[in-house]
């Protein structure tokens, strides 16, 4: 979507030749790249501006557009040496006058969106700023409709306390594993939750979920699933691992919270095929954790 709102930009606009569009980290307090034109992408998205660092922070603190003559001087002037160097190192400060136009989603700084020419530091006239802005507001609706869209599909298929899949949307992801590698199904489930629920109260109980799920996002691969399936029952597909290796794994992460919650866990390795189901799998597993729960219970 951002490129294609450059290229029109630049389409549009007389003299514009390149372009970028930078997303404000409001945790980290800088902007990052997240699409541009006429520059290299791949090494221009390890940049990242603070947002004091930007010119229209310095010209009128992010309120509204501005063009920008000879905006290399500026960097030169207000920027780390280091990011300069970097900018200057791949050609990104090559241009004449820019285009600086703040976005806002309900009144909250959300990014800039910058149409640059190698023209001349005369490019661009009142006009191109009239128009730029113009369509900037169009675009404010757009991307904020597309943010609503995001946050209802988030709600659809992750779990709203911990931010892990639900497990409608872990079917659904476990529809498109590949049958030719080993998987290995692991199904959790907290020892002792109902305890500290009525000892300790639901929030420390939620506060123990998000921890626990932190922990566990922390020790696996992008590639791998984890949802969960009921108030502290959880399940991981572990991609191109086998038994023993998944079972080092979790067994790593329940040191690392064996100071916060204990866990039981049963899992199956596997190679998918269509004579099995993922419920067959759910329940082999689920067996093999309460086996081990027993056990627990016993021993203690």
């Amino acid at each position: 979507m951002y490129e294609f709102i450059l290229k029109h930009l630049i389409d549009l606009i007389d003299d514009a030749s390149k372009g970028s569009i930078l997303i404000y980290n409001p945790k980290e307090n800088y902007m990052e790249f997240k699409a541009c034109i006429g520059f290299d992408f791949e090494k221009l998205k390890n940049v990242k501006l603070k947002v004091e660092e930007l010119f229209l922070y310095k010209e009128n603190k992010l309120k509204e557009a501005s063009i920008i003559r000879n905006p290399e001087k500026y960097d030169r002037l207000n920027i780390s040496s280091e990011k300069y160097t970097s900018l200057k190192k791949i050609r990104a400060l090559d241009i004449k006058s820019t285009i600086s136009v703040p976005l806002y989603i309900d009144s909250t700084f959300f990014g800039i969106v910058n149409i640059d020419s190698c023209v001349s530091y005369s490019s661009f006239s009142d006009e191109d700023l009239k128009l730029t802005v113009y369509i900037k507001n169009e675009l404010e609706m757009a991307m904020k409709n597309i943010i609503y869209l995001n946050k209802l599909k988030e709600y659809a298929n992750f779990d709203s306390l911990t931010g892990v899949m639900n497990k409608r949307f872990f079917c659904e992801n476990f529809k498109c594993i590949d049958k030719k590698i080993v998987y290995t199904l692991v199904y959790i489930d907290l020892n002792n939750f109902k305890y500290i629920n009525d000892t300790y109260g639901h929030f420390k109980g939620d506060e123990v979920l998000k921890k626990f799920c932190y922990v566990v996002n922390k020790n696996i691969r992008n590639s791998d699933l984890f949802a969960r399936v009921g108030g502290d029952e959880f399940v991981l597909l572990f991609k191109n691992m086998n038994k023993e290796n998944a079972k080092a794994k979790i067994n790593s992460i329940k040191l690392q919270l064996e100071n916060i919650v204990d866990f039981s866990f049963g899992l199956k390795e596997f190679k998918y095929d269509n004579e099995i189901s993922l419920d067959e799998l759910l329940k082999e597993v689920d067996i093999k954790m309460y086996t081990q729960k027993k056990k627990t219970s016993i021993g203690g």
